[in-house]
């Protein structure tokens, strides 16, 4: 069984690992399969909120995004989300 910051740190390789026709970046990753990677029986709410600090925190800087419900977790970089477009005020009102 896998501690937060172990999950994390295969995540994080998971990014740099060629698969997909990509040398790195973006994926999903079932909460099935996730729960495989972390060696444990069962996966936690509160273990995935651990895993995913983890995740955001220094080194890595990669946000979890929930899919689905929360069947798969999209992990993306923190610096690609800020880059999306924002809102514009007019649209809020």
């Amino acid at each position: 069984m896998k501690t937060a910051d172990a999950v994390a740190a295969d995540l994080h390789g998971l990014f740099h690992t060629t698969f997909g026709g990509k040398s790195k970046g973006r994926f999903k990753i079932s909460r099935e399969d996730l729960r495989l990677l972390s060696g444990r029986t069962k996966l936690r709410d509160e273990f995935l909120v651990d895993v995913f600090l983890a995740l955001s925190q220094k080194p890595y800087f990669l946000k979890a995004i929930p899919i689905a419900g929360d069947a798969y977790f999209g992990i993306v970089e923190e610096m690609k989300i800020l880059a999306w477009r924002s809102v514009p005020a007019k649209l809020l009102k």
